[in-house]
């Protein structure tokens, strides 16, 4: 299972979109909130979150997996 330890603000695709691959995950207002939780992305990939404090993340922004993928929270 992959780990996303950061959050990009308002992330979006950039000059290199062909070699980058992004996901979506579908949260609601109360999922939003979070510190540590296992979130499943639309596409039915596992991974965890690890932030450092609880905070409340916001449409478009990003949650970076180890591999360096990107998934945008819609």
């Amino acid at each position: 299972m992959h780990l996303a330890q950061n959050i990009e603000p308002h992330s979006h695709v950039g000059s290199n979109a062909e070699t980058e691959k992004l996901d979506t995950v579908t949260l609601d207002y109360e999922a939003r909130f979070l510190r540590r939780r296992r979130l499943v992305s639309d596409n039915g990939e596992a991974f965890l979150v690890e932030l450092a404090e609880t905070r409340s993340v916001n449409d478009g922004e990003g949650f970076r997996l180890d591999d360096g993928r990107l998934i945008i929270v819609r």
